[in-house]
């Protein structure tokens, strides 16, 4: 049995052998889970998939699979390409980083593959902490952007603190630029003008004041885009 195992793979060149197949494809399931886990904390929330990081997962070793299997061998090589060719990919990618790491994770499973495994382990961490800390640092990003809110408050309304605190909470930044009374006093309405903080999600945004403010009307939109969310 273990001759058996240790034997060439037939077809393979002669210093493939089984034992270094497994090897390989353990390597690349452990990489896997390093660049799904880099996938999972450098992706915005509103961005994150599930799926996508068990694809990430599952695609980094098929692809040292495909590799080994392979070898040097210019018409399974051909083969590949030909059986490949019939796959139509239509899904559209949330974020263009996810195309990133979908060359990311191939790459890690190529050089696992070919028995580079060295370079694999530095790819794997290198690339994925090169992610990580653009996507902290937020680098390249030209201006923070501003959001212009405007929140309708009961005079009566016992939220008004909550909602000046959970206000606080979810931004980097507030300028307050007015407060008036509306509805021949009935109502306080505020104006101001933020910068959220990263990863906060507009929508929940509203729903989280509507409920401080009894379901009255809620604007916020942006410094450029200039939607609204009612």
């Amino acid at each position: 049995m273990i001759d058996f195992l240790g034997r060439p793979v037939a077809g393979l060149d002669s210093e493939v052998v089984f034992f270094q197949a497994v090897i390989s494809a353990i390597l690349a399931a452990i990489l896997a889970l390093v660049v799904g886990y880099f996938y999972r904390y450098s992706t915005k929330k509103s961005s994150y998939s599930e799926s996508m990081f068990n694809v990430l997962v599952v695609m980094c070793v098929v692809v040292s699979i495909i590799m080994i299997v392979i070898g040097s061998n210019i018409a399974r090589a051909f083969s590949l390409v030909g059986a490949l060719s019939i796959i139509r990919f239509r899904t559209a990618m949330k974020d263009p980083k996810d195309t990133v790491y979908i060359f990311y994770a191939m790459t890690v499973g190529m050089a696992c593959g070919v028995g580079l495994r060295g370079i694999a382990i530095f790819t794997a961490f290198f690339i994925g902490s090169l992610l990580y800390v653009l996507s902290r640092l937020r680098f390249g990003q030209k201006d923070a952007l501003h959001y212009y809110l405007k929140v309708f408050v009961p005079i009566e309304s016992k939220n008004i603190e909550k909602f000046k605190q959970y206000l606080s909470s979810i931004c980097m930044s507030i300028n307050e630029v007015s407060t008036s009374t509306v509805r021949q006093g009935t109502a306080i309405e505020y104006f101001y003008k933020v910068i959220f903080k990263p990863d906060v999600e507009n929508h929940k945004v509203i729903e989280e004041i509507m409920r401080l403010n009894e379901n009255e009307k809620v604007v916020l939109y942006g410094s450029e885009s200039r939607d609204l969310f009612l």
